[in-house]
């Protein structure tokens, strides 16, 4: 119980450094960049509804190229690069944010990926991974998030 207690506290609004932090290492991803309110391309950073924090990163496994996503670091490759952590306030936000999401699966150059929400986060994977790839990211990831150390 008392693990378990200590696991959702670890991903009920974690800091953007600790998400940073359990990224690193986790098969499949890499380069993982922090949004700040410049550079925010959903502008929901810090707003009322909006997340803490919302962390980049990109996956090898997903063919930038033949997939024509641009050039450049995590943020400007979006989620389509590998994925997307973002981290909310409450509970509550994080499903609001989850159920906008859910209105695009399925919808062909619309969709945005795989998308589970762990307490007050919600990991996001690309369109362009399998759906076993997706499911293989998103669980080392919730496994990282919750790993106590």
């Amino acid at each position: 119980m008392k693990d378990s207690i200590a696991q959702r506290k670890q991903v009920t609004n974690p800091s953007e450094s600790f998400v940073l932090e359990r990224l690193n290492g986790i098969p499949n991803v890499s380069q993982a960049l922090a949004v700040n309110e410049e550079n925010d391309v959903n502008g929901m950073l810090h707003k009322a509804g909006g997340y803490t924090s919302a962390i980049f990163f990109t996956s090898d496994l997903v063919d930038t190229a033949a997939n024509y996503i641009e050039d450049g670091d995590s943020i400007e490759k979006g989620t389509d690069g590998g994925g997307c952590i973002e981290v909310f306030e409450t509970e509550e936000d994080a499903q609001k944010r989850d159920t906008y999401l859910s209105a695009f699966d399925g919808s062909g150059m619309l969709c945005s990926g795989s998308h589970k929400v762990v307490g007050t986060v919600i990991i996001r994977t690309s369109n362009y991974l399998t759906a076993t790839q997706q499911n293989d990211i998103t669980t080392n990831i919730m496994n990282s998030l919750i790993a106590l150390k």
